[in-house]
Protein backbone atom coordinates (compact mmCIF):
# COMPACT_ATOMS: atom_id res chain seq x y z
CA UNK A 1 0.00 0.00 0.00
CA UNK A 2 0.90 3.65 -0.61
CA UNK A 3 0.01 4.85 2.78
CA UNK A 4 2.28 1.80 4.75
CA UNK A 5 5.51 3.10 1.86
CA UNK A 6 5.02 6.49 3.20
CA UNK A 7 5.13 5.71 6.97
CA UNK A 8 8.04 3.41 6.49
CA UNK A 9 9.65 5.84 4.67
CA UNK A 10 8.71 8.31 7.31
CA UNK A 11 10.28 5.98 10.13
CA UNK A 12 13.17 5.12 8.12
CA UNK A 13 14.56 8.51 7.28
CA UNK A 14 13.55 10.01 10.43
CA UNK A 15 15.29 7.26 12.39
CA UNK A 16 18.68 9.52 11.53
CA UNK A 17 21.30 6.37 12.40
CA UNK A 18 21.42 2.39 12.28
CA UNK A 19 23.28 -0.11 12.64
CA UNK A 20 26.05 1.04 9.88
CA UNK A 21 26.33 4.96 10.39
CA UNK A 22 27.38 4.82 14.36
CA UNK A 23 29.85 2.60 13.15
CA UNK A 24 30.57 5.15 10.37
CA UNK A 25 30.75 8.32 12.23
CA UNK A 26 32.53 6.71 15.16
CA UNK A 27 35.35 5.95 13.02
CA UNK A 28 35.27 8.86 11.36
CA UNK A 29 35.95 11.15 14.80
CA UNK A 30 38.26 8.78 15.70
CA UNK A 31 40.19 9.17 12.51
CA UNK A 32 40.06 12.70 12.64
CA UNK A 33 41.71 12.56 15.78
CA UNK A 34 43.81 10.75 15.20
CA UNK A 35 45.36 12.74 12.26
CA UNK A 36 45.42 16.12 14.79
CA UNK A 37 47.32 13.87 17.19
CA UNK A 38 44.87 15.21 20.23
CA UNK A 39 42.82 12.40 21.60
CA UNK A 40 42.25 13.04 25.02
CA UNK A 41 42.06 16.78 25.55
CA UNK A 42 40.62 17.95 22.49
CA UNK A 43 38.62 21.18 23.16
CA UNK A 44 38.16 23.22 19.85
CA UNK A 45 36.29 20.60 17.83
CA UNK A 46 33.43 18.05 17.93
CA UNK A 47 35.59 15.21 18.06
CA UNK A 48 36.21 12.15 20.30
CA UNK A 49 36.17 14.45 23.41
CA UNK A 50 35.13 17.68 24.94
CA UNK A 51 37.26 17.56 28.17
CA UNK A 52 39.07 20.75 28.39
CA UNK A 53 43.03 20.88 29.68
CA UNK A 54 41.91 22.24 33.43
CA UNK A 55 43.87 22.20 36.29
CA UNK A 56 43.51 20.06 38.85
CA UNK A 57 45.02 21.49 42.12
CA UNK A 58 41.46 22.21 43.54
CA UNK A 59 39.66 19.65 45.17
CA UNK A 60 36.03 20.48 44.85
CA UNK A 61 34.21 21.06 41.93
CA UNK A 62 33.06 24.54 41.71
CA UNK A 63 30.04 24.48 39.36
CA UNK A 64 26.37 22.95 38.71
CA UNK A 65 25.78 19.48 40.56
CA UNK A 66 23.73 17.23 42.21
CA UNK A 67 25.44 17.16 45.96
CA UNK A 68 25.08 13.79 47.21
CA UNK A 69 22.45 12.78 50.01
CA UNK A 70 24.46 12.10 53.28
CA UNK A 71 22.40 8.98 53.36
CA UNK A 72 22.78 7.72 50.07
CA UNK A 73 23.99 5.26 48.88
CA UNK A 74 27.06 7.34 47.25
CA UNK A 75 27.86 9.17 50.51
CA UNK A 76 27.63 5.53 52.38
CA UNK A 77 30.01 4.32 50.05
CA UNK A 78 32.67 7.00 50.20
CA UNK A 79 32.25 6.83 53.93
CA UNK A 80 33.04 3.01 53.72
CA UNK A 81 35.57 3.53 51.44
CA UNK A 82 37.46 6.12 53.25
CA UNK A 83 37.66 3.94 55.96
CA UNK A 84 39.56 1.52 54.11
CA UNK A 85 42.09 3.96 52.71
CA UNK A 86 40.46 4.48 49.16
CA UNK A 87 39.12 7.70 49.48
CA UNK A 88 39.17 10.97 47.97
CA UNK A 89 42.64 11.18 47.03
CA UNK A 90 43.81 14.09 44.50
CA UNK A 91 46.98 12.46 43.88
CA UNK A 92 45.97 8.58 42.99
CA UNK A 93 42.99 10.26 41.18
CA UNK A 94 45.12 12.07 39.21
CA UNK A 95 47.70 9.50 38.44
CA UNK A 96 44.72 7.39 37.68
CA UNK A 97 43.36 9.41 34.91
CA UNK A 98 46.81 10.43 33.21
CA UNK A 99 47.33 6.33 33.21
CA UNK A 100 43.53 5.86 31.56
CA UNK A 101 44.93 8.80 29.06
CA UNK A 102 48.27 6.83 28.21
CA UNK A 103 45.70 3.50 27.88
CA UNK A 104 43.42 5.84 25.57
CA UNK A 105 46.23 6.64 23.19
CA UNK A 106 47.81 3.50 23.10
CA UNK A 107 44.69 2.14 21.52
CA UNK A 108 44.42 4.91 19.14
CA UNK A 109 47.70 4.63 17.39
CA UNK A 110 47.26 0.64 17.61
CA UNK A 111 43.84 1.13 15.41
CA UNK A 112 45.80 3.73 13.13
CA UNK A 113 48.30 1.05 12.85
CA UNK A 114 45.62 -1.38 11.79
CA UNK A 115 46.33 -4.26 14.48
CA UNK A 116 44.12 -6.43 15.63
CA UNK A 117 40.56 -4.84 16.58
CA UNK A 118 40.30 -7.25 19.76
CA UNK A 119 43.69 -5.24 20.75
CA UNK A 120 42.89 -2.25 20.89
CA UNK A 121 39.39 -2.57 22.07
CA UNK A 122 40.91 -4.22 24.48
CA UNK A 123 42.87 -1.16 25.22
CA UNK A 124 39.57 1.13 25.14
CA UNK A 125 38.18 -1.04 27.85
CA UNK A 126 40.85 -0.77 29.94
CA UNK A 127 41.19 3.10 29.37
CA UNK A 128 37.23 3.32 30.46
CA UNK A 129 38.09 0.90 33.31
CA UNK A 130 40.89 3.43 34.37
CA UNK A 131 38.84 6.22 33.87
CA UNK A 132 35.93 4.72 36.44
CA UNK A 133 38.69 4.14 39.12
CA UNK A 134 39.95 7.77 38.60
CA UNK A 135 36.82 9.19 39.28
CA UNK A 136 36.15 6.99 42.31
CA UNK A 137 39.15 8.43 43.90
CA UNK A 138 37.92 12.07 43.53
CA UNK A 139 34.28 12.72 43.93
CA UNK A 140 32.58 16.17 43.11
CA UNK A 141 35.62 17.38 41.36
CA UNK A 142 36.56 18.72 38.23
CA UNK A 143 38.56 15.45 37.68
CA UNK A 144 35.38 13.10 38.27
CA UNK A 145 33.62 15.26 35.74
CA UNK A 146 36.20 14.72 32.92
CA UNK A 147 36.82 10.92 33.95
CA UNK A 148 32.97 9.85 33.89
CA UNK A 149 32.77 11.79 30.13
CA UNK A 150 36.02 9.79 28.87
CA UNK A 151 34.87 6.85 30.40
CA UNK A 152 31.75 6.82 28.33
CA UNK A 153 34.24 7.68 25.23
CA UNK A 154 36.83 5.20 26.14
CA UNK A 155 33.75 2.52 26.24
CA UNK A 156 32.16 3.97 22.90
CA UNK A 157 34.98 3.08 20.95
CA UNK A 158 35.38 -0.17 22.27
CA UNK A 159 31.88 -1.10 21.31
CA UNK A 160 30.86 -1.10 24.69
CA UNK A 161 27.65 0.91 24.34
CA UNK A 162 25.98 -0.02 27.73
CA UNK A 163 28.92 0.63 29.99
CA UNK A 164 29.26 4.30 27.58
CA UNK A 165 25.91 4.94 28.51
CA UNK A 166 26.08 3.92 31.80
CA UNK A 167 29.18 6.74 32.28
CA UNK A 168 27.54 9.04 30.14
CA UNK A 169 24.16 9.16 32.08
CA UNK A 170 26.26 9.49 35.31
CA UNK A 171 27.84 12.40 34.07
CA UNK A 172 24.76 13.86 33.81
CA UNK A 173 22.98 13.07 36.50
CA UNK A 174 25.44 14.38 38.57
CA UNK A 175 26.42 17.69 36.59
CA UNK A 176 23.40 18.53 35.11
CA UNK A 177 25.55 21.84 33.96
CA UNK A 178 27.94 20.28 32.93
CA UNK A 179 29.74 21.81 29.45
CA UNK A 180 30.11 18.17 28.27
CA UNK A 181 25.91 17.66 28.80
CA UNK A 182 25.77 18.10 24.88
CA UNK A 183 28.34 15.50 23.78
CA UNK A 184 27.46 13.36 26.14
CA UNK A 185 23.69 13.51 25.30
CA UNK A 186 24.67 12.90 21.55
CA UNK A 187 26.25 9.73 21.95
CA UNK A 188 23.61 8.81 23.88
CA UNK A 189 21.25 9.13 21.46
CA UNK A 190 23.36 7.48 18.64
CA UNK A 191 23.68 4.56 21.18
CA UNK A 192 19.81 4.37 21.43
CA UNK A 193 19.24 5.13 17.80
CA UNK A 194 21.77 1.86 17.59
CA UNK A 195 20.02 -0.26 20.12
CA UNK A 196 16.17 1.02 17.88
CA UNK A 197 17.57 -0.51 14.75
CA UNK A 198 19.65 -3.60 16.56
CA UNK A 199 16.35 -4.93 17.81
CA UNK A 200 14.44 -4.49 14.66
CA UNK A 201 16.89 -6.45 12.96
CA UNK A 202 17.90 -8.66 16.13
CA UNK A 203 15.84 -9.04 18.36
CA UNK A 204 16.20 -10.12 21.77
CA UNK A 205 13.37 -11.42 23.97
CA UNK A 206 12.62 -10.29 27.68
CA UNK A 207 13.29 -13.74 29.11
CA UNK A 208 16.62 -13.67 27.26
CA UNK A 209 19.92 -12.66 28.56
CA UNK A 210 23.19 -11.79 26.91
CA UNK A 211 26.20 -12.62 28.44
CA UNK A 212 28.41 -12.25 25.39
CA UNK A 213 27.46 -8.91 23.17
CA UNK A 214 28.96 -5.61 24.65
CA UNK A 215 27.06 -3.79 21.87
CA UNK A 216 24.00 -4.63 23.74
CA UNK A 217 22.54 -4.15 27.37
CA UNK A 218 22.26 -7.83 29.31
CA UNK A 219 18.85 -7.42 28.22
CA UNK A 220 15.52 -5.56 26.49
CA UNK A 221 17.49 -3.87 23.85
CA UNK A 222 14.66 -1.53 22.84
CA UNK A 223 13.02 -1.06 26.12
CA UNK A 224 16.84 0.27 26.59
CA UNK A 225 16.59 2.48 23.91
CA UNK A 226 13.06 3.95 24.61
CA UNK A 227 14.74 4.82 27.80
CA UNK A 228 17.24 6.60 27.18
CA UNK A 229 15.25 8.53 24.32
CA UNK A 230 12.46 9.26 26.84
CA UNK A 231 15.44 10.38 29.41
CA UNK A 232 17.08 12.43 26.80
CA UNK A 233 13.96 14.71 26.37
CA UNK A 234 13.04 14.71 29.78
CA UNK A 235 16.95 15.59 31.12
CA UNK A 236 17.23 18.51 29.09
CA UNK A 237 13.84 19.86 27.38
CA UNK A 238 14.90 22.87 25.81
CA UNK A 239 18.71 21.04 24.49
CA UNK A 240 19.69 20.31 21.18
CA UNK A 241 18.49 16.97 20.83
CA UNK A 242 15.11 17.24 22.73
CA UNK A 243 12.89 16.69 20.22
CA UNK A 244 14.90 14.50 18.01
CA UNK A 245 14.55 12.33 21.43
CA UNK A 246 10.91 12.15 21.28
CA UNK A 247 10.47 11.83 17.72
CA UNK A 248 13.06 8.28 17.90
CA UNK A 249 11.12 7.70 20.75
CA UNK A 250 7.52 7.87 19.20
CA UNK A 251 9.36 5.81 16.21
CA UNK A 252 10.62 2.98 18.34
CA UNK A 253 7.43 2.36 19.71
CA UNK A 254 5.85 2.35 16.06
CA UNK A 255 8.50 -0.13 15.18
CA UNK A 256 7.00 -2.20 18.09
CA UNK A 257 3.84 -1.66 17.38
CA UNK A 258 2.80 0.07 20.42
CA UNK A 259 -0.05 2.64 18.69
CA UNK A 260 -0.95 4.49 21.13
CA UNK A 261 2.62 4.73 22.97
CA UNK A 262 3.92 6.39 19.40
CA UNK A 263 1.01 8.43 19.51
CA UNK A 264 1.39 10.46 22.78
CA UNK A 265 4.86 10.45 22.13
CA UNK A 266 4.15 12.61 18.92
CA UNK A 267 1.19 14.83 20.58
CA UNK A 268 4.13 15.17 22.67
CA UNK A 269 6.39 16.74 19.84
CA UNK A 270 3.90 18.98 18.29
CA UNK A 271 2.47 20.22 21.56
CA UNK A 272 6.20 20.89 23.23
CA UNK A 273 8.01 22.14 20.07
CA UNK A 274 5.66 23.90 17.39
CA UNK A 275 8.62 25.09 15.98
CA UNK A 276 10.66 21.68 15.26
CA UNK A 277 11.19 20.88 11.43
CA UNK A 278 10.09 17.67 12.63
CA UNK A 279 6.27 18.75 13.49
CA UNK A 280 5.10 17.71 9.74
CA UNK A 281 6.13 14.42 9.84
CA UNK A 282 5.34 13.54 13.39
CA UNK A 283 1.41 15.26 12.47
CA UNK A 284 1.17 12.47 10.06
CA UNK A 285 3.07 9.44 12.00
CA UNK A 286 0.68 10.49 14.59
CA UNK A 287 -2.26 10.34 12.41
CA UNK A 288 -1.06 6.65 11.26
CA UNK A 289 -0.24 5.84 14.75
CA UNK A 290 -4.33 6.44 16.15
CA UNK A 291 -5.26 4.47 12.97
CA UNK A 292 -4.06 1.48 13.49
CA UNK A 293 -4.88 1.72 17.41
CA UNK A 294 -8.44 1.97 16.29
CA UNK A 295 -10.38 -1.28 17.06
CA UNK A 296 -13.39 -0.75 15.11
CA UNK A 297 -16.57 0.55 15.57
CA UNK A 298 -17.50 -1.19 18.49
CA UNK A 299 -14.60 0.52 20.68
CA UNK A 300 -14.37 3.89 21.67
CA UNK A 301 -13.82 6.64 19.10
CA UNK A 302 -11.72 9.38 20.38
CA UNK A 303 -8.76 8.15 18.11
CA UNK A 304 -9.79 8.39 14.94
CA UNK A 305 -11.92 11.28 15.63
CA UNK A 306 -8.54 12.74 16.56
CA UNK A 307 -7.10 11.59 13.41
CA UNK A 308 -9.27 13.04 11.25
CA UNK A 309 -8.84 16.26 13.41
CA UNK A 310 -5.83 16.36 12.46
CA UNK A 311 -5.51 15.43 9.06
CA UNK A 312 -7.55 18.45 8.65
CA UNK A 313 -5.16 20.66 10.52
CA UNK A 314 -2.71 19.14 8.58
CA UNK A 315 -3.83 20.33 5.15
CA UNK A 316 -3.57 24.00 6.93
CA UNK A 317 -0.64 23.93 8.42
CA UNK A 318 1.28 22.46 5.87
CA UNK A 319 0.01 23.11 2.28
CA UNK A 320 3.54 22.83 0.17
CA UNK A 321 4.17 19.72 2.16
CA UNK A 322 0.41 18.05 1.66
CA UNK A 323 0.80 18.45 -1.79
CA UNK A 324 4.49 16.82 -2.37
CA UNK A 325 2.77 13.76 -0.71
CA UNK A 326 -1.00 14.31 -2.25
CA UNK A 327 -1.59 11.05 -3.29
CA UNK A 328 -0.69 9.15 -0.16
CA UNK A 329 -2.14 11.66 2.23
CA UNK A 330 -5.42 11.10 0.40
CA UNK A 331 -5.66 7.63 0.57
CA UNK A 332 -4.62 8.21 3.99
CA UNK A 333 -7.61 10.42 4.67
CA UNK A 334 -9.99 8.23 2.74
CA UNK A 335 -9.23 5.43 5.04
CA UNK A 336 -10.15 7.88 8.31
CA UNK A 337 -13.34 8.57 6.48
CA UNK A 338 -13.72 4.92 5.79
CA UNK A 339 -13.87 3.94 9.57
CA UNK A 340 -15.64 7.58 10.27
CA UNK A 341 -18.24 6.55 7.98
CA UNK A 342 -18.08 2.91 9.53
CA UNK A 343 -18.81 4.11 12.92
CA UNK A 344 -22.17 5.90 12.28
CA UNK A 345 -23.23 3.05 10.27
CA UNK A 346 -22.81 0.50 13.17
CA UNK A 347 -25.22 2.74 15.02
CA UNK A 348 -27.77 2.79 12.30
CA UNK A 349 -27.83 -0.60 11.88
CA UNK A 350 -28.02 -1.07 16.02
CA UNK A 351 -31.10 0.78 15.80
CA UNK A 352 -32.80 -0.71 12.75
CA UNK A 353 -32.33 -4.16 14.62
CA UNK A 354 -34.56 -2.72 17.33
CA UNK A 355 -37.31 -1.00 14.89
CA UNK A 356 -36.26 1.94 16.07
CA UNK A 357 -36.80 3.46 12.71
CA UNK A 358 -36.15 7.40 13.51
CA UNK A 359 -32.68 6.93 14.78
CA UNK A 360 -31.67 4.59 12.20
CA UNK A 361 -32.84 7.20 9.48
CA UNK A 362 -30.85 9.49 11.28
CA UNK A 363 -27.44 7.52 11.27
CA UNK A 364 -28.05 6.45 7.77
CA UNK A 365 -28.65 10.29 6.67
CA UNK A 366 -25.64 11.31 8.40
CA UNK A 367 -23.78 8.91 6.07
CA UNK A 368 -25.22 9.96 2.91
CA UNK A 369 -24.53 13.62 3.38
CA UNK A 370 -21.23 13.44 5.50
CA UNK A 371 -19.75 10.47 4.05
CA UNK A 372 -20.98 10.81 0.06
CA UNK A 373 -17.19 9.96 -1.01
CA UNK A 374 -17.29 6.43 0.65
CA UNK A 375 -18.44 3.21 -0.42
CA UNK A 376 -20.72 2.72 2.65
CA UNK A 377 -22.70 5.84 1.45
CA UNK A 378 -24.50 3.49 -1.65
CA UNK A 379 -25.52 1.13 1.40
CA UNK A 380 -26.89 3.52 3.71
CA UNK A 381 -28.43 5.61 0.99
CA UNK A 382 -31.07 2.08 0.10
CA UNK A 383 -31.73 1.44 3.30
CA UNK A 384 -32.61 4.79 4.17
CA UNK A 385 -34.97 4.84 0.94
CA UNK A 386 -36.53 1.58 2.36
CA UNK A 387 -37.39 2.90 5.90
CA UNK A 388 -38.34 6.36 4.74
CA UNK A 389 -42.34 5.03 5.54
CA UNK A 390 -41.73 2.99 8.44
CA UNK A 391 -43.21 4.14 11.64
CA UNK A 392 -40.87 6.19 13.83
CA UNK A 393 -41.05 3.70 16.98
CA UNK A 394 -41.50 -0.13 17.00
CA UNK A 395 -44.66 -1.00 18.28
CA UNK A 396 -45.70 -0.89 21.95
CA UNK A 397 -45.58 -4.13 23.55
CA UNK A 398 -48.38 -5.53 25.69
CA UNK A 399 -50.76 -2.04 25.16
CA UNK A 400 -53.60 -3.62 26.88
CA UNK A 401 -51.30 -3.98 29.95
CA UNK A 402 -50.07 -0.11 29.78
CA UNK A 403 -53.46 1.31 28.85
CA UNK A 404 -54.86 0.07 32.14
CA UNK A 405 -52.33 0.93 34.24
CA UNK A 406 -53.00 4.38 36.09
CA UNK A 407 -51.97 6.96 34.30
CA UNK A 408 -49.77 9.23 36.69
CA UNK A 409 -51.48 12.33 37.75
CA UNK A 410 -50.34 16.03 36.92
CA UNK A 411 -47.32 17.14 39.08
CA UNK A 412 -49.01 19.88 41.15
CA UNK A 413 -47.38 23.25 41.55
CA UNK A 414 -45.50 23.45 45.32
CA UNK A 415 -47.23 27.07 45.64
CA UNK A 416 -50.42 28.20 43.88
CA UNK A 417 -49.95 31.68 42.77
CA UNK A 418 -53.64 32.45 42.67
CA UNK A 419 -54.10 31.81 46.55
CA UNK A 420 -53.46 35.66 48.29
CA UNK A 421 -50.58 35.55 50.95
Amino acid sequence: MRILSLVCLLVISLGLMGCQSLRRDRDAELDFAQTTGEVAKETDSATTSDVATVSYEEEIFVGERTKPDPLSTEAIGNTLKSAMGKGPNQTAAKKLFDEADSVFETAVRARQAGEKETTFKKDFRRAGDLYLKAAERLPNSSIEQDALFQAGEAFFFADSYDKANDAYEKLIQKYSGSRLMDRAEARRFAIAQYWSELQELNPDHLWTYNFTNQERPARDTGGHARRVFNNIRLEDPTGKLADDATLALGNAYFRNKAYLDAADSYEDLRKAYPGSPHLFNATVLEIQSRLRAYRGPAYDGMGIEKANRLMEALVAQFPEQVEEQRTALDELAAEIRYELAARELYLAKLYDRRNENRAARLYYGKIVSKFSDTVLAKEASERLAELRDEPDLPPQKLKWLVDALPKPKDDQPLFNNDVPR
